[in-house]
């Protein structure tokens, strides 16, 4: 069960540039492109060395029914095809590639074409532009889009609640992009047909609200500001939110007639659809207190984060921890010779200023942990269970429901680290299934 009074209010200093204009693009020079970049089984390589590739050219073929198409994010030679780091799994098969500086024209579709497709030619032009679910959980779009026929979609949610601390790629998408975001939902409301579509904003967006209510007028879309609290952008309780509907423990929002897309999700689709390019670069944030000039770029696909620093002015402190994604959901990196990948939404640079040690305690039974969870569970009893090795006991307390979204431990008094515990019962059950 969901609870409607969940999170926790989040404060942070303004790391940020001032916005100015659309993004910057950042071209690499050479790129490190995992085959595994999605939900599901990883891609399967269709080039070799020394083979010479343009961008946007396939590079990495979709491996069964839940995978996804990936494709070289710039122009040049293939190097090598082998293990390397990855920011998510820590290690996995990636293509190589030292770009020419040469660059692809996309081609263009007019809107009588894109009118003129049907559903299933809109759904194989997404799956094979490789997109995924670019809110960070990287499903295969095409498979996102055709839920069983036995439940009926009557509602598409856009999320537009970047939540997290120093995050703002999905904010500058909506300000500097809004019409072609609306352009994506179009396509969608093409294939899923639903009879209401609300974007959901937070409060703390006011330029991102006003720019999708100015692209949204005249169509049958609704604009829904929010109140600014992580982590609202959560899909279930954002239906919750909206909706009054409940998703049941172990679903998925189709099972109450729902499907959540993200807006950079939206504008890749976009993309695919009236500029025929398949997902190959995304706007990322690259904050916090260490790069010389940071703020929200657009980046290709397999740019390595030691390339991105450099071409950024390089660091004016020394980073003491190095995040992909938010640093409440993020995950930390041991090192920045790590890639870019279509669901990293930001790279967040913190020094030992930003980073603190805490020393764990004994819970002191405040329960505060509960009356934030999203999910209504009880987190102190999940690591309770785990620490005494009772995973029994963690599977009764409904240890697989937990987002992982980490209000618990930040409101925790005694420092315990709820998340590590929750994610060890987690891993367990589900290698037990």
């Amino acid at each position: 069960m969901s609870n409607l009074g969940f999170g926790v209010k989040i404060k942070e200093k303004n790391v940020l540039e001032p916005h100015r204009g659309k993004p910057q693009q950042l071209i690499p020079e050479k790129i490190v492109i995992p085959l595994s970049q999605h939900t599901g089984k990883p891609a399967r390589e269709v080039v070799i060395s020394g083979q010479q590739i343009m961008e946007g050219d396939l590079i990495g073929e979709k491996d069964g029914n839940i995978s996804a198409n990936i494709h070289a994010s710039i122009s040049g030679e293939v190097i090598k095809v082998e293990e390397s780091f990855h920011p998510v799994t820590g290690c996995g098969k990636a293509v190589f590639m030292q770009g020419n500086g040469e660059h692809r024209e996309w081609k263009e579709r007019k809107p009588e074409e894109v009118k003129n497709l049907n559903r299933q030619q809109l759904l194989k032009i997404i799956e094979s532009a490789g997109i995924v679910g670019m809110g960070g959980a990287g499903f295969p779009t095409h498979i996102k889009l055709q839920p069983s026929s036995e439940y009926k979609i009557d509602t598409l949610i856009i999320n537009g609640c970047e939540c997290e601390p120093y995050l703002a790629s999905d904010a500058i998408l909506m300000q500097e992009y809004p019409f072609q975001i609306v352009k994506g939902i179009e396509i969608i409301t093409r294939i899923i047909n639903p009879s209401q579509v609300i974007i959901a904003i937070e409060d703390n967006k006011q330029e991102a609200i006003l720019r999708m209510r100015q692209a949204t007028v005249n169509k049958n879309i609704e604009v829904i500001k929010l109140s600014t609290r992580y982590p609202r952008g959560a899909e279930k309780q954002l239906i919750q939110l909206l909706l009054k509907r409940k998703v049941p423990p172990g679903g998925l929002p189709f099972h109450v007639g729902v499907i959540v897309h993200n807006v950079a999700t939206c504008y890749a689709i976009y993309e695919a659809i009236y500029k025929s390019k398949p997902l190959i670069e995304r706007l990322v944030t690259i904050a916090g207190d260490c790069v010389v000039h940071n703020g929200v770029y657009w980046i290709k696909v397999g740019s390595l984060v030691s390339e991105i620093v450099t071409k950024l002015g390089g660091f004016k402190k020394q980073p003491a921890k190095i995040i992909f994604g938010g640093p409440m959901m993020g995950i930390a990196q041991a090192t920045i010779d790590v890639p870019v990948l279509k669901t990293t939404s930001a790279v967040i640079f913190l020094s030992q200023e930003y980073v603190t040690e805490y020393k764990e305690y004994p819970c002191v039974k405040c329960a505060k942990c509960v009356d934030v969870c999203p999910m209504r569970l009880l987190p102190t009893k999940i690591a309770q269970a785990v620490k005494f090795n009772r995973i029994d006991l963690a599977e009764e307390y409904n240890a697989v429901d937990c987002i992982e979204c980490g209000c618990c431990q930040y409101i925790c008094p005694s420092n315990i680290p709820l998340v590590a515990y929750i994610k060890q019962a987690k891993n367990y059950l589900l290698r037990k299934k």
